[in-house]
Order: structure tokens, then C-alpha cells, then sequence
């Protein structure tokens, strides 16, 4: 899948989300300003697994790589490409 279709899969799922407050955009900094929080990225784990079906080694679960749409994105990216080490 291209990264501009997983981005916008990414914005529409995080916009969905309960208790979402604000616009969204693919630099928007959503750990940064309290919009998703580690139970939210939870969430968009199990979305993004069962949805896109990438799964995301626990070796890549770091705060920077969540901190924007666009990172998680480019995140999904490379784990469905085999960029990121199991």
C-alpha cells in the first residue's frame, strides 16, 4: 500500500477515535499535545494490524515514531516493507 493511502487511513481512524479533540494533519505533533496517549496508540495498533494487516514489531514501539500521523505512516510503511527489524 502507498504511504499516502496508509496516512489517510491513519487521519481518518485517528479522527474517529472517542474523546478526539481538534483537527488532525499528517504533521500534527498528537503525542506532543496530548491527543493520543499510550492507550490510544494501543488502539491504533489493533487498527492497523487488523486493517491494513501490518504488523508492527515491539522493537519499533517508540514515542518518536508515533509522534505525528505521518511518522506512524512512514512506521507502518517499512514494517509492511521489511524495513524495520523484527
Amino acid at each position: 500500500m502507498e504511504h499516502a493511502k496508509i496516512l489517510d487511513r491513519i487521519l481518518q481512524f485517528l479522527a474517529g477515535m472517542p474523546g478526539w479533540r481538534g483537527e488532525v494533519e499528517a504533521d500534527t505533533p498528537i503525542l506532543e499535545n496530548g491527543q493520543l496517549d499510550s492507550l490510544g496508540i494501543v488502539s491504533l495498533m489493533g487498527y492497523i494490524e487488523e486493517s491494513l494487516g501490518v504488523e508492527i514489531p515491539e522493537s519499533e514501539f517508540q514515542f518518536e515514531r508515533f509522534a505525528t500521523p505521518r511518522s506512524i505512516a512512514d512506521l507502518v510503511r517499512d514494517s509492511a516493507d521489511g524495513s524495520v527489524a523484527v
